[in-house]
């Protein structure tokens, strides 16, 4: 195994293990993807009360 390889593995450079850094990613995806699902419910909420006012 070389060198660096061993180092990102034990979490030398950015303080993050592999795994911690996997998982990161994953949370980060799963932000992004929760945030936009926020999004299209504020726009869909906005759009229904103005068309229920409009009635």
């Amino acid at each position: 195994m070389n060198v660096d390889r061993r180092r990102r593995e034990n979490g030398a450079g950015d303080g993050l293990s592999e795994g911690e850094r996997t998982e990161l990613a994953r949370l980060r995806r799963e932000n992004a993807e929760l945030r936009m699902r926020c999004d299209v419910l504020k726009r869909s909420l906005a759009l229904w009360v103005e068309d229920s006012r409009g009635r």
